[in-house]
């Protein structure tokens, strides 16, 4: 009965939760895209209207937070 119930608990799991998996993580590929998309665009302007020294620092951070987004995505 044990036996049963477990291999039932798997097919469960095989029918519902990995079809939603597989859904979330193409929605969370979709959305990074379309961000990363945005970002750039809205970075390209955001730096064009700063000065020099300011540039090179926010280029630096928005690069970290990339890498940053990156590796959670990874680990997802």
């Amino acid at each position: 009965m044990i036996v049963f119930q477990v291999i039932l608990e798997d097919m469960v799991f095989m029918v519902v939760l990995e079809p939603l998996v597989m859904v979330l993580m193409v929605w969370l590929t979709i959305i990074n895209n379309i961000m990363a998309m945005d970002m750039s665009h809205m970075t390209t302007k955001l730096v064009q209207a700063l000065t020099p020294q300011h540039k090179i620092q926010v280029e630096q951070h928005l690069s970290k937070s990339t890498l940053l987004l990156n590796h959670f995505y990874l680990f997802i």
